[in-house]
């Protein structure tokens, strides 16, 4: 898929947000991150 066509990311980072660029922000409800495989990550 080209990336002009993506509507929304979300990679659940840490948090609900889309990382495209589209505001396509979630609302968590019921989830809780946790664990470490974030330190480091850079968003592309």
């Amino acid at each position: 898929m080209e990336p002009q066509y993506l509507v929304g990311w979300w990679p659940l980072n840490g948090d609900t947000n889309d990382h495209s660029g589209n505001n396509n922000n979630g609302v968590p409800t019921g989830i809780a991150f946790n664990g470490t495989w974030t330190t480091g990550y850079n968003i592309p």
